[in-house]
């Protein structure tokens, strides 16, 4: 649910690590790759893990690091921490 989540907000984040590592043109890059992972079916199917994995290598590759989106990710699971004190079992 997390990475899910993570991707989610990599297709709208106007993630300034990104443009900082690299340029705006590649934040547009990876916008574009994350709604592309997310119309695979994201974590849930395969074909959504396999695009994920791919993506991972080809970041590393060129030092992308969606860092602005990662932060966001840590504010949500900080506030919903905040108010339900644990994850649902099942989130994991």
């Amino acid at each position: 649910a997390l990475v899910h989540a993570l991707i989610s907000l990599m297709t709208v984040v106007e993630d300034s690590n990104v443009i900082w590592r690299t340029d705006y043109d590649t934040l547009l890059e990876v916008q574009r790759i994350a709604k592309n992972i997310l119309s695979l079916g994201s974590v849930f199917t395969e074909k959504g893990r396999m695009a994920i994995a791919e993506t991972e290598r080809y970041f590393l590759q060129r030092r992308i690091s969606p860092g602005g989106s990662a932060d966001l990710l840590s504010v949500t699971i900080t506030l919903y921490l905040l108010e339900h004190k644990e994850f649902p079992n099942d989130i994991f």
